[in-house]
């Protein structure tokens, strides 16, 4: 193999390979593309003599390896795209057949030490942290900020039960304007048993404000999901996703001391002008989607399942048109659900009635 000198791509990844020859890859100094099984240790420093290295996947057993391996690109001013896996990752989980060109880290089945923090590499697209120990009760808690990227970010966690916060920012603490936050484009939440909430404290505007996608499910812990005052932060959400939380109780929560008699809960207007897709399943303690009225003129699709506590639909539109929400497709309602659908409260007649006539 070591004679292969004009190599330059070299696919490996769906091999039984446990084991790298060694220093076979310093004699494939023209290799642009390397795949390697996820079961082998990455050798550090035979991959950083690859100059022309443009696209690589592989995994490292710890993080320190992962850190020589990143701080090596910098040397040669490479803009690698790049699948990494730290930790002891699935077998055969996440490999595609060809590496998307996109810059993604899964960290998983890893005990991260004490006072130890994971340092994002700069442009990362997409980060995976699944069964991971020695967390933070607040999950960006476990990021260098100091390194991180302005971009926004795609991230999924699951199984970690040691984060009960997403964004927790103490009191006395104002991190509104620090541009090191981490920015999310599409948050994934799942089994994390102890998680209470999105977000707490003030948080920058920006870690939420280009968020377009928003999944939480089996997080019994959550009662609500996220606080009125982040609404002005969610201008740019497209899909919410939640299921199986046994005690989510608010979608769109009260503020703090607010009671759901007041009047001035009930005149309040919330707006998620992007809204494409609004998905709500297996929640039996669901008792609000929001508080007062809720405008979502961009509705394409909705669905309801197992909600039964739910007794109120709070869709408002100022206009009184034929088609006052021009995107609305189909509302999916299960068959065994359509007693529960007749019985709703609506804010406003004329919805429920356009909403009714695409019922399936």
């Amino acid at each position: 193999m070591e004679n292969l000198v004009k190599l330059k791509f070299l696919d490996m990844g769906r091999t039984d390979l446990d084991e790298l020859p060694k220093e076979i890859l310093t004699k494939l100094p023209r290799l642009q593309y390397l795949n390697l099984p996820e079961r082998v240790n990455a050798p550090v420093e035979d991959l950083a003599s690859l100059e022309l290295l443009e696209v690589f996947g592989g995994g490292f057993c710890d993080l320190h390896n992962f850190y020589k391996f990143m701080s090596s690109l910098h040397n040669y001013e490479k803009d690698l795209w790049y699948t990494i896996f730290v930790g002891q990752v699935s077998i055969g989980r996440h490999f595609d057949d060809y590496i998307p060109k996109q810059r993604r880290v899964i960290v998983e089945d890893y005990t991260i030490e004490a006072a130890t923090s994971i340092i994002l590499p700069h442009g990362i697209d997409f980060l995976e942290i699944s069964k991971c120990h020695g967390l933070s009760s607040c999950f960006v808690d476990n990021f260098l900020s100091r390194t991180t990227s302005s971009r926004v970010l795609t991230c999924e966690i699951f199984c970690c039960g040691e984060i009960e916060w997403i964004v927790n920012v103490p009191s006395g603490r104002d991190t509104t304007t620090d541009p090191h936050c981490i920015s999310f484009r599409s948050l994934i939440v799942r089994e994390l048993q102890n998680l209470v909430g999105l977000c707490k404290g003030k948080i920058a505007s920006h870690t939420f404000s280009g968020l377009t996608e928003l999944y939480i499910s089996k997080c019994h812990r959550m009662k609500k999901l996220f606080p009125r005052a982040m609404l002005q932060d969610l201008k740019n959400l497209e899909n919410l996703v939640v299921g199986e939380c046994s005690e989510m109780e608010e979608i769109i929560g009260r503020e703090e001391g607010e009671r759901s008699s007041q009047s001035s809960s009930t005149s309040t207007t919330a707006d998620l002008p992007k809204l494409k897709d609004l998905i709500l399943d297996f929640l039996p303690q669901l008792k609000s989607i929001c508080e007062g009225k809720l405008m979502c003129d961009s509705l394409e699709d909705m669905r309801f399942y197992k909600c039964p506590k739910l007794k109120r639909m709070p869709f408002y539109t100022p206009t009184t048109n034929e088609h006052p929400f021009p995107s609305l497709r189909v509302i999916k309602v299960y068959e065994e659900e359509k007693n529960w659908w007749e019985r709703l409260e609506w804010e406003q007649s004329h919805v429920k009635t356009l909403f009714q006539n695409i019922v399936i």
